[in-house]
Protein backbone atom coordinates (compact mmCIF):
# COMPACT_ATOMS: atom_id res chain seq x y z
CA UNK A 1 0.00 0.00 0.00
CA UNK A 2 2.65 2.17 0.77
CA UNK A 3 4.54 1.27 -2.59
CA UNK A 4 1.29 2.05 -4.21
CA UNK A 5 1.33 5.39 -2.73
CA UNK A 6 4.90 6.41 -3.62
CA UNK A 7 4.86 5.53 -7.25
CA UNK A 8 1.58 7.73 -7.42
CA UNK A 9 3.46 10.53 -5.57
CA UNK A 10 6.22 9.79 -7.66
CA UNK A 11 4.08 9.93 -11.16
CA UNK A 12 2.25 13.08 -9.93
CA UNK A 13 5.50 15.23 -9.65
CA UNK A 14 6.79 14.28 -12.97
CA UNK A 15 3.68 15.80 -14.23
CA UNK A 16 3.83 18.46 -12.45
CA UNK A 17 7.82 18.89 -13.71
CA UNK A 18 6.93 18.70 -17.16
CA UNK A 19 3.96 20.72 -17.21
CA UNK A 20 6.80 23.62 -15.90
CA UNK A 21 9.33 22.62 -17.90
CA UNK A 22 6.73 23.66 -20.79
CA UNK A 23 5.95 27.12 -19.23
CA UNK A 24 9.65 28.02 -19.45
CA UNK A 25 11.19 29.27 -23.21
CA UNK A 26 13.55 26.76 -24.57
CA UNK A 27 17.22 27.92 -24.77
CA UNK A 28 18.88 27.53 -28.08
CA UNK A 29 21.41 24.37 -28.01
CA UNK A 30 24.07 26.01 -30.37
CA UNK A 31 25.57 28.79 -29.41
CA UNK A 32 26.68 31.18 -31.86
CA UNK A 33 30.67 32.00 -31.71
CA UNK A 34 31.84 35.74 -30.87
CA UNK A 35 32.18 38.32 -33.72
CA UNK A 36 36.03 38.90 -33.97
CA UNK A 37 37.04 42.38 -35.42
CA UNK A 38 38.21 40.64 -39.05
CA UNK A 39 34.42 38.69 -38.86
CA UNK A 40 32.66 42.20 -38.50
CA UNK A 41 35.14 43.92 -40.95
CA UNK A 42 33.99 40.62 -43.48
CA UNK A 43 30.29 41.66 -42.96
CA UNK A 44 30.79 45.21 -43.12
CA UNK A 45 32.17 44.87 -46.59
CA UNK A 46 29.74 42.26 -48.40
CA UNK A 47 26.97 45.17 -46.96
CA UNK A 48 28.75 47.81 -48.94
CA UNK A 49 29.02 45.42 -51.60
CA UNK A 50 25.35 44.70 -51.93
CA UNK A 51 24.60 48.64 -51.18
CA UNK A 52 26.59 49.42 -54.56
CA UNK A 53 25.15 46.87 -56.59
CA UNK A 54 21.24 47.24 -55.65
CA UNK A 55 22.07 51.52 -56.09
CA UNK A 56 22.48 51.51 -59.75
CA UNK A 57 20.08 48.94 -60.57
CA UNK A 58 17.07 50.70 -58.52
CA UNK A 59 18.64 53.97 -60.16
CA UNK A 60 18.12 52.67 -63.61
CA UNK A 61 14.55 51.02 -62.51
CA UNK A 62 13.48 54.18 -61.51
CA UNK A 63 14.44 56.11 -64.81
CA UNK A 64 13.52 53.59 -66.87
CA UNK A 65 10.11 53.48 -65.17
CA UNK A 66 9.80 57.69 -65.30
CA UNK A 67 10.28 57.37 -69.01
CA UNK A 68 8.27 54.13 -69.85
CA UNK A 69 5.41 56.94 -67.45
CA UNK A 70 6.86 59.66 -69.77
CA UNK A 71 6.23 57.67 -73.00
CA UNK A 72 2.60 56.36 -71.92
CA UNK A 73 1.76 59.74 -70.89
CA UNK A 74 2.83 61.03 -74.52
CA UNK A 75 1.19 58.46 -76.50
CA UNK A 76 -2.16 59.23 -74.49
CA UNK A 77 -1.70 62.74 -75.79
CA UNK A 78 -1.24 61.81 -79.27
CA UNK A 79 -4.20 59.25 -79.60
CA UNK A 80 -7.17 61.69 -77.10
CA UNK A 81 -5.49 65.32 -78.25
CA UNK A 82 -3.05 64.28 -81.86
CA UNK A 83 -3.24 67.93 -83.06
CA UNK A 84 -2.04 69.90 -80.24
CA UNK A 85 0.70 67.33 -79.03
CA UNK A 86 1.99 67.43 -82.64
CA UNK A 87 1.97 71.02 -82.92
CA UNK A 88 3.92 71.34 -79.72
CA UNK A 89 6.32 68.43 -80.78
CA UNK A 90 7.50 70.03 -83.31
CA UNK A 91 7.63 73.80 -81.51
CA UNK A 92 10.43 71.57 -79.08
CA UNK A 93 11.60 70.28 -82.20
CA UNK A 94 11.69 73.37 -84.64
CA UNK A 95 13.54 75.01 -81.73
CA UNK A 96 15.90 72.38 -80.59
CA UNK A 97 16.69 72.24 -84.21
CA UNK A 98 17.48 76.15 -84.71
CA UNK A 99 19.76 75.81 -81.63
CA UNK A 100 21.83 72.87 -83.28
CA UNK A 101 22.38 74.38 -86.92
CA UNK A 102 23.94 77.75 -84.92
CA UNK A 103 25.74 75.39 -83.04
CA UNK A 104 27.37 73.64 -85.99
CA UNK A 105 27.82 77.09 -87.90
CA UNK A 106 29.81 78.41 -84.58
CA UNK A 107 31.99 75.27 -84.46
CA UNK A 108 32.54 74.99 -88.32
CA UNK A 109 33.38 78.63 -88.74
CA UNK A 110 35.57 78.46 -85.21
CA UNK A 111 33.57 81.79 -83.70
CA UNK A 112 32.28 82.16 -80.66
CA UNK A 113 28.68 80.59 -80.02
CA UNK A 114 26.01 83.46 -79.72
CA UNK A 115 22.44 82.08 -79.78
CA UNK A 116 20.03 83.90 -82.19
CA UNK A 117 17.02 83.88 -80.23
CA UNK A 118 14.60 85.75 -82.26
CA UNK A 119 15.60 82.60 -84.83
CA UNK A 120 15.02 80.51 -82.31
CA UNK A 121 11.36 81.72 -81.54
CA UNK A 122 10.38 81.86 -85.27
CA UNK A 123 11.30 78.24 -86.08
CA UNK A 124 9.74 76.92 -82.65
CA UNK A 125 6.25 79.14 -83.72
CA UNK A 126 6.53 77.68 -87.22
CA UNK A 127 6.51 74.25 -86.05
CA UNK A 128 3.74 74.89 -83.29
CA UNK A 129 1.54 76.61 -85.66
CA UNK A 130 2.71 75.33 -89.49
CA UNK A 131 4.80 71.97 -88.93
CA UNK A 132 2.48 70.36 -86.45
CA UNK A 133 -0.84 71.26 -88.27
CA UNK A 134 0.54 70.02 -91.35
CA UNK A 135 2.30 66.78 -90.51
CA UNK A 136 -0.66 65.93 -88.61
CA UNK A 137 -3.40 66.40 -91.56
CA UNK A 138 -0.30 64.64 -94.37
CA UNK A 139 0.52 61.84 -92.14
CA UNK A 140 -3.13 61.07 -91.34
CA UNK A 141 -3.81 60.88 -94.62
CA UNK A 142 -0.93 58.76 -95.52
CA UNK A 143 -2.10 56.23 -92.86
CA UNK A 144 -6.10 56.13 -93.90
CA UNK A 145 -4.45 55.53 -97.60
CA UNK A 146 -2.74 52.44 -96.27
CA UNK A 147 -5.33 51.30 -94.62
CA UNK A 148 -7.21 51.20 -97.97
CA UNK A 149 -4.95 49.78 -99.74
CA UNK A 150 -4.99 46.92 -97.50
CA UNK A 151 -8.40 46.69 -97.34
CA UNK A 152 -8.97 46.61 -101.61
CA UNK A 153 -9.84 42.45 -102.02
CA UNK A 154 -8.91 43.20 -106.19
CA UNK A 155 -5.47 44.59 -106.13
CA UNK A 156 -4.22 42.35 -102.75
CA UNK A 157 -1.07 44.55 -102.05
CA UNK A 158 2.34 43.35 -99.75
CA UNK A 159 3.20 45.31 -96.61
CA UNK A 160 5.96 46.45 -98.82
CA UNK A 161 4.44 47.39 -101.68
CA UNK A 162 2.21 49.93 -99.66
CA UNK A 163 4.56 51.07 -97.31
CA UNK A 164 6.35 51.86 -100.80
CA UNK A 165 3.48 53.79 -102.15
CA UNK A 166 2.94 55.86 -99.12
CA UNK A 167 6.80 56.65 -99.14
CA UNK A 168 6.38 57.67 -103.30
CA UNK A 169 3.04 59.89 -102.88
CA UNK A 170 4.94 61.10 -99.53
CA UNK A 171 8.24 62.28 -101.97
CA UNK A 172 6.56 63.61 -104.59
CA UNK A 173 3.12 65.33 -104.13
CA UNK A 174 4.21 65.76 -99.84
CA UNK A 175 7.73 67.56 -100.32
CA UNK A 176 6.41 69.83 -103.30
CA UNK A 177 3.66 70.95 -101.21
CA UNK A 178 5.62 71.39 -98.05
CA UNK A 179 8.78 72.74 -98.80
CA UNK A 180 7.87 75.74 -101.02
CA UNK A 181 4.90 76.87 -98.29
CA UNK A 182 7.59 76.82 -95.42
CA UNK A 183 9.94 79.23 -96.77
CA UNK A 184 7.11 81.68 -97.37
CA UNK A 185 5.27 80.59 -93.68
CA UNK A 186 8.62 81.18 -91.99
CA UNK A 187 9.30 84.24 -93.31
CA UNK A 188 6.23 85.26 -92.28
CA UNK A 189 6.19 83.90 -88.52
CA UNK A 190 9.79 85.25 -88.76
CA UNK A 191 8.45 88.71 -89.11
CA UNK A 192 5.73 88.56 -86.33
CA UNK A 193 8.73 87.26 -83.56
CA UNK A 194 10.73 90.33 -85.14
CA UNK A 195 7.67 92.34 -85.25
CA UNK A 196 8.37 93.52 -88.93
CA UNK A 197 6.43 93.48 -92.47
CA UNK A 198 6.88 90.14 -93.92
CA UNK A 199 9.07 90.38 -96.97
CA UNK A 200 7.95 87.44 -99.51
CA UNK A 201 10.41 88.72 -102.28
CA UNK A 202 13.45 87.27 -99.76
CA UNK A 203 11.93 84.20 -98.97
CA UNK A 204 11.12 83.50 -102.85
CA UNK A 205 15.35 84.29 -103.44
CA UNK A 206 16.23 82.05 -100.54
CA UNK A 207 13.60 79.10 -102.07
CA UNK A 208 15.06 79.78 -105.03
CA UNK A 209 18.77 79.29 -103.78
CA UNK A 210 18.23 76.52 -101.58
CA UNK A 211 14.76 74.55 -103.08
CA UNK A 212 17.06 71.85 -104.88
CA UNK A 213 19.58 71.85 -102.22
CA UNK A 214 17.18 70.94 -99.53
CA UNK A 215 15.14 68.33 -102.20
CA UNK A 216 18.24 66.59 -102.58
CA UNK A 217 19.35 66.08 -98.69
CA UNK A 218 15.94 65.34 -97.95
CA UNK A 219 15.93 62.48 -100.71
CA UNK A 220 19.27 61.11 -99.20
CA UNK A 221 17.43 61.07 -95.86
CA UNK A 222 13.53 60.67 -95.65
CA UNK A 223 13.14 57.73 -98.36
CA UNK A 224 15.09 55.52 -96.26
CA UNK A 225 13.86 56.65 -92.69
CA UNK A 226 10.30 56.26 -93.76
CA UNK A 227 10.60 53.01 -95.47
CA UNK A 228 12.00 51.80 -91.80
CA UNK A 229 9.10 53.49 -89.83
CA UNK A 230 6.23 52.70 -92.01
CA UNK A 231 7.24 49.43 -92.37
CA UNK A 232 8.95 48.21 -88.99
CA UNK A 233 7.79 50.53 -86.40
CA UNK A 234 4.20 50.14 -84.86
CA UNK A 235 2.05 53.30 -85.69
CA UNK A 236 1.91 54.51 -82.32
CA UNK A 237 5.54 54.67 -81.96
CA UNK A 238 6.07 56.35 -85.40
CA UNK A 239 5.32 60.34 -84.19
CA UNK A 240 8.52 59.16 -81.60
CA UNK A 241 10.66 57.35 -84.11
CA UNK A 242 10.08 60.42 -86.74
CA UNK A 243 10.73 63.17 -83.93
CA UNK A 244 14.01 61.84 -83.66
CA UNK A 245 14.92 61.94 -86.95
CA UNK A 246 13.90 65.42 -87.46
CA UNK A 247 16.01 66.35 -85.07
CA UNK A 248 18.68 66.43 -87.18
CA UNK A 249 17.11 67.23 -90.18
CA UNK A 250 15.69 70.05 -88.59
CA UNK A 251 19.13 71.35 -87.58
CA UNK A 252 19.80 71.40 -91.61
CA UNK A 253 16.43 72.61 -92.37
CA UNK A 254 16.91 75.50 -90.02
CA UNK A 255 20.19 76.56 -91.54
CA UNK A 256 19.03 76.73 -94.94
CA UNK A 257 15.95 78.27 -94.40
CA UNK A 258 16.95 81.13 -92.10
CA UNK A 259 20.18 81.43 -94.73
CA UNK A 260 22.66 81.23 -92.30
CA UNK A 261 24.13 77.84 -93.87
Amino acid sequence: MKVNRFFLALFSWLHVFRFASSLVPQQKSAVAPPRTRETKQLCRHKHNEEVENETPRALKSSSQNRMIRWYRKYRNLCETKPLCTKAFSQSVIGGIGSVLSQYVLASSSEIPLTINWHQVQAFALSGLLFEGPYFHWWFSGLWKMGRWLEEKKQFPLSPSAITTIQIIVDQTIGVLLFFPTYFFAFEILQSIVLAKVPDLLTARNRLGVEFLNVMRTNYLVWPFANFIIFRHVPEALRVLATSIVAVLWNAFLCSRVAGIA
